[in-house]
């Protein structure tokens, strides 16, 4: 089945118009020179392969007032077979996708030799065009496409001339802008995934009906693993528009990308590998035949985050931003991780870990302090019977090389799960998930309860040890707290802070969030007493109810407006100067 047409080439002489313009004058047909006009305004672009002299046609083109509508004519006395074949790749569209309307058999047998998969017809084409469903095109009354065909034309054109290719792209001042707004952009987001192909490298299609594919499309936008951007690009030469979309899932410092696909008409510009390196190079199931090597050992230096970039979409400046970035917490903030990235030159995440259904607990602070202040011989021997590992006692928060941005999220302090040795008083975090992911009772199982748990025998082991050992204390002690944060706060190098995210105070207690109320309270106390040192973030303001979902989970746009936030906060590190820290809201303690 034929492709939709994106490109027409036609030929001139008993095609275009009628006779040889050599040989005695022609017969111009009006109708098609009104049929390029109303192609381009469904965004079909049309071209010329003619053997003829260039200035001859262009003269008369141009007079008729349609020589601005044909992108990259070739008009010259060369076989046409190259010809066509340089033109195709010139405007970077891929031949199934190209349409050659000329009367002759052998040129139109010629152009299927050199450019296989390239569709050929008579001039007996013509007058089914309009109506044929390979025709449709997208309304573009504006002529936007066009723009962009012409602004590529002048760009090979310099590109030609040019001695050194990467030289070439280094005079192009390309600008790169990230916008994380896709909702705003949904239908180009839906058009770069189910039209492009030679820059698709994951081809995830969407449903072909366009309120099906809104509706797919926002689903996946919804979850909180999920990051996603449109992609626009500028050069000297002008602005391409939006070309490309990305959307990445992540979980535990892992990457995905569901979807990656970009434009032709940014074509060996590198933008696509730039952006991969950008995003971190998440991983990635290439579908199906691509031009671009993502691997390919080539160091981008061409290519600069444009002015509306993620950082300097909420006033900040991406020099302004430290180089290195680590973010310590639960899944719930993992998220965060993709933004940094795309402006730091190192971004760190400690985050929790499931080994044998035990669940450690970085995100808890008493588990940092550990890590900072190091753990002895005799607590780790009683740390093992637990099920920790001494790995899970590290930690990069107070060793990395200054400056660096550090992000904290102890949601879990507020979670009744520590335990104390009953004999040396160590108190420990322990959780533990079973089958499905299901918080287990520590407190209670024992007797059948236990005997009932699918848990590995290494998890058994633990809650024996827990339950004769320990004694359950529930939320960490206010003392331990205060300690925790103190320690903290005295490990940071100067000049330099930690962004304690408070945790959210929803208003229905179907997502269990009211308990936070007291956590918020206690990481506002500790920032008065180390002001400068220990910034709260409010999300109170920034987290509407319906964004939160199972386990304080949150919708993408969410992250995307935390993370805004915290770089504007991080050119107002003067004490007593933060704006969005902690407001009346994260402190209301919710009535039942």
């Amino acid at each position: 089945m034929a492709e939709p047409v994106r490109l027409i080439i036609w030929d001139l002489d008993e095609t275009f118009w009628s006779g040889t313009l050599t040989e005695g004058g022609i017969t111009y047909t009006q109708s098609n020179h009104d049929l390029v006009l109303a192609l381009a305004k469904r965004g079909i672009m049309s071209t010329i392969c003619s053997k003829n002299n260039f200035e001859d046609v262009k003269a008369l083109l141009t007079k008729r007032g349609v020589w601005d509508y044909f992108v990259f004519p070739s008009i010259n006395w060369h076989p046409k077979g190259p010809r066509l074949k340089q033109l195709i790749e010139d405007v970077q569209l891929r031949p199934e996708s190209v349409l050659l309307i000329d009367d002759n058999p052998l040129n139109r047998r010629e152009a299927e030799h050199f450019i296989p998969g390239i569709q050929t017809a008579d001039v007996d084409i013509i007058p089914t065009i309009l109506e044929s469903p390979l025709f449709r095109g997208k309304n573009d009354e504006a002529l936007s496409r066009l723009a962009q065909y012409k602004l590529l034309e002048t760009r090979k054109a310099d590109e030609s001339e040019a001695p050194d290719n990467i030289e070439f792209l280094r005079s192009c001042n390309i600008q790169v802008e990230i916008d994380h707004d896709v909702e705003a952009h949904l239908d180009r987001a839906i058009e770069l995934i189910n039209r492009t192909n030679q820059l698709n490298f994951t081809k995830n299609r969407l449903p072909e009906d366009p309120d099906a594919a809104r509706a797919q499309l926002r689903d996946e936008l919804s979850h909180f693993t999920t990051q996603a951007a449109i992609i626009r690009v500028r050069d000297r030469y002008g602005d391409y528009g939006y070309c490309g979309f990305y959307l990445v899932s992540s979980r535990r410092g892992h990457s995905r990308l569901e979807h990656f696909c970009f434009s032709c008409r940014i074509l060996n510009m590198g933008v696509e590998r730039w952006v991969y390196d950008l995003i971190g190079r998440p991983k990635i199931k290439v579908f199906g035949e691509v031009l671009t090597d993502l691997n390919a050992d080539i160091r981008i230096d061409w290519i600069k985050l444009g002015s509306d970039g993620p950082a300097s979409s909420s006033g900040v400046a991406a020099d302004s931003l430290p180089d290195r970035v680590l973010i310590r917490g639960a899944c719930n903030v993992d998220p965060l991780l993709h933004y940094f990235k795309t402006n730091s030159t190192e971004a760190f995440g400690e985050f929790n870990q499931i080994r044998d259904s035990i669940s450690v607990r970085r995100d808890h602070s008493l588990i940092l302090r550990y890590a900072i202040e190091g753990v002895s011989r005799t607590d780790m021997r009683l740390l093992r019977r637990l099920g920790f590992d001494e790995s899970d006692f590290e930690t990069k928060f107070h060793t990395l090389e200054s400056p660096c941005l550090r992000i904290l999220a102890c949601w879990i302090d507020a979670h009744e799960i520590v335990y104390r040795h009953k004999e040396t008083g160590l108190l420990v975090p322990f959780d533990m998930r079973g089958s499905g992911m299901r918080r287990v009772d520590r407190v209670r199982a024992k007797g059948k309860a236990f005997r009932d748990l699918d848990l590995p025998e290494s998890a058994m082991r633990a809650i024996r040890v827990l339950n004769a050992q320990f004694e359950h204390v529930g939320v960490l002690p206010e003392e331990d707290a205060i300690r925790n944060f103190d320690l903290i706060a005295g490990t940071l190098p100067s000049g330099e802070s930690v962004f304690l995210i408070c945790a959210p105070n929803g208003k229905e207690r179907r997502h269990g969030l009211s308990r936070f109320a007291e956590l918020n309270r206690r990481i506002g106390d500790a920032a008065a007493r180390h002001p400068g040192k220990l910034v709260p973030v409010s999300i109170a303001d920034i987290i509407e109810d319906d964004d939160i979902g199972g386990n304080a989970h949150f919708h993408r746009k969410a992250y995307h407006e935390l993370y805004r936030r915290i770089c504007e906060l991080m050119v107002h590190r003067e004490p007593g100067s933060y704006p969005h820290t902690l407001a009346s809201t994260d402190l209301e303690l919710q009535t039942t």
